[in-house]
């Protein structure tokens, strides 16, 4: 009975010994369902929320370039904004020729497409003033020089938390003023 007793001893040893090689050489605690079930779940849960947390990370830059993008949109728009309104002044001025009315015209018509241009920025292919129809151009200028809002009027929203979003892109209707015109 003692000799069966150390025998069957020394083969659970052996074993856990065979165990703890594989361990080592695999470099995984757990090779199987069987090693640790509990711990293969934590594992698991473990690897969900580093994979959420790199998937937030992802939208947290992308969110950064689009803020930026629009950003720079707007900055650029209130410059085409100020130097249009400079040169509606100077026009007001009755000294102002017919050719040099005719020449800030096509330069007032310039910078309707510029501004057209800049509603519509792109991020990755993405449009930042269309709000959450981000794949095709939210403006389009017509013959008559109207434009014309496509998007919708929902912003462009990612998340960044596990129960939080942050609106990156924008309603280019609310941004620009379209409606009306």
């Amino acid at each position: 009975i003692v000799y069966d007793s150390i025998k069957l001893r020394l083969s659970q040893i052996t074993e856990e010994l065979n165990k703890a090689n594989t361990v080592v050489a695999s470099g995984k605690r757990i090779l199987k369902l069987s090693d640790d079930p509990v711990g293969l779940t934590q594992g698991l849960s473990i690897k969900s929320t580093i994979s959420n947390i790199e998937q937030m990370g992802r939208n947290i830059t992308l969110g950064n370039s689009w803020l930026a993008a629009s950003e720079s949109a707007m900055s650029q728009v209130q410059d085409v904004l100020s130097e249009a309104n400079a040169l509606s002044v100077q026009m007001t001025n009755g000294t102002v020729s017919a050719s040099e009315r005719r020449s800030a015209a096509e330069t007032v018509q310039n910078m309707l497409e510029e501004l057209v241009s800049l509603a519509n920025t792109e991020v990755n292919g993405r449009y930042v003033f269309a709000g959450s129809e981000t794949d095709s151009a939210p403006f389009s200028l017509e013959a008559d020089n109207s434009v014309t809002y496509h998007g919708d009027n929902n912003a462009f929203t990612v998340k960044i938390g596990k129960d939080a979003t942050v609106q990156v892109g924008s309603d280019g209707e609310a941004v620009f003023g379209t409606s009306g015109q």
